[in-house]
């Protein structure tokens, strides 16, 4: 993607300046996306974006500058502007490089295949019901080529190709409206994702909103409250996930600051960011940092192990890199950043944890939701839940919300089931960045539930 000789060249104008680090990234990305909607194929895009970041550390300060251009002059102003604004500070020798390849091939399907996935999606989810009258289907693919240099010795490159398939359904019963959603992303190619897997994504959605309709309105209280793994683990990424993130450690605001080696949960709780899972959407080869991607137990057996590092906060807090220093675009500096995150599968049958509850909420689906990392209090939406009576999943039920602390969550779950799911999403930090979350079926004691009854 660039030269080697502009890429030293580049670095050794940070060194002249006298300052302590300094790194390349430069990206080059293709883009493809398409929707449908009530029949009408509409938004249909493609691009190409491209450009180089320059950073420049020194200390905690950190300068950044971005060109949306691979060319050389353009790329050398860039960093000539970078290190003159950056405060002077020690100075390093430029390290030898050594090359790493990394590479994930892509197939491919025509654009008519890709459009008959989303017709595919409309016919099944109107057939599943006359009372759904609308739906949305949409996919997004692209390819992502970056370079990574820096003044340590990184020399990294990664392909890396992620695709999402998503169908919203809203259906409709006198002047009742219900919307139900489900979704699909993944890296790699497009694998064994056809017709039918559209299909079944469409007829879930479908089904969400029509079950909803005939749903009466959710208890309200604490009470036991029993996730299920299809659920995915976005109370796990929200309400934790971001507070082991090492930007919030190391500004002292997290839940888990000065807590590393402290027991802080029941052992049946180990929660797992790893960025090497095959065909998750979160996975990378290597960061946006050059970093290889790695798996890192966080909290293990319910003690605080680990946190998820960018270059520049593992360097503040003196902890070895994890592979989570990770970019929207070349727009950007790198921030610590979760993959693939997860609440590690236990031994218990996730159908005898549901035969344990005498009376309380199954909840099938989550929705989006709100936290404050700084204590980790959240407020989360159920978009597919159950009442459950006397160990068995009884009615639906629609408008229930959870509430409550990420922290007292974790340390009153006491039943972990063995079957982990992940569910794919785009996580939002002042940059967005591809995810996935992941949580087998878990028990929780006493949740508080808001609902209107």
């Amino acid at each position: 993607m660039l030269e080697q000789k502009l890429v030293q060249k580049t670095l050794k104008t940070a060194l002249r300046a006298g300052h302590q680090f300094a790194e390349v990234f430069a990206e080059y990305k293709t883009a493809f996306s398409a929707g449908l909607d009530n029949g009408q194929l509409e938004r249909i895009r493609s691009g190409v974006d491209c450009g180089c970041g320059f950073r420049v550390i020194n200390g905690a300060q950190t300068y950044y500058g971005f060109v949306n251009s691979l060319r050389a002059e353009d790329i050398l102003a860039l960093a000539e502007r970078i290190s003159a604004l950056a405060a002077r500070s020690g100075r390093k020798t430029l390290a030898d490089f050594s090359r790493k390849n990394y590479q994930t091939a892509a197939d491919q399907k025509t654009v008519g295949e890709k459009i008959e996935l989303l017709r595919a999606a409309e016919k099944t989810a109107r057939r599943f019901s006359k009372k759904i009258c609308q739906v949305t289907a949409r996919f997004g693919e692209s390819e992502q080529k970056v370079f990574i240099a820096n003044t340590e010795g990184v020399w990294s490159t990664d392909t890396r190709a992620r695709r999402r398939f998503l169908v919203q359904c809203v259906a409709k019963q006198g002047g009742d409206l219900q919307t139900g959603y489900e979704a699909a992303g993944f890296s790699g190619g497009w694998g064994d994702f056809a017709l039918r897997r559209a299909e079944d994504l469409a007829e879930i959605a479908a089904a969400r909103a029509v079950l909803l309709l005939s749903a009466p309105q959710a208890p309200a209280g604490a009470m036991p409250v029993v996730l299920s793994g299809e659920a995915g683990g976005t109370m796990i990424h929200e309400a934790c996930g971001h507070a082991l993130e090492a930007d919030f450690i190391y500004k002292k605001t997290s839940i888990f600051t000065d807590t590393l080696g402290a027991q802080l949960f029941p052992k049946c709780v180990t929660i797992i960011d790893d960025g090497t899972l095959a065909g998750l959407y979160g996975t990378a080869a290597c960061d946006d940092e050059g970093t290889p991607a790695r798996k890192n137990i966080l909290i293990k057996a319910g003690k605080v192990s680990g946190f998820m590092n960018d270059r520049l906060h593992a360097g503040l807090l003196k902890h070895r890199l994890s592979g989570n220093g990770r970019r929207e675009s070349y727009r950007y500096a790198p921030l610590p950043r979760m993959t693939n995150t997860y609440l590690a599968a236990g031994a218990d049958d996730p159908a005898e944890i549901i035969r344990s509850v005498e009376k309380g909420l199954f909840v099938k689906k989550l929705g989006g939701g709100q936290v404050d990392v700084t204590n980790g209090n959240f407020v989360f939406e159920v978009t597919e839940g159950y009442l459950l009576q006397d160990g068995v999943i009884g009615r639906p039920v629609r408008g229930a919300t959870l509430v409550g602390s990420g922290s007292a969550v974790l340390k009153s779950i006491d039943r972990v089931g063995n079957d982990l799911r992940f569910i794919s999403g785009v996580c939002g930090k002042g940059q967005t960045a591809p995810v996935s979350d992941g949580q087998p079926t878990v028990r929780i004691p006493n949740l508080i539930v808001g609902g209107q009854k």
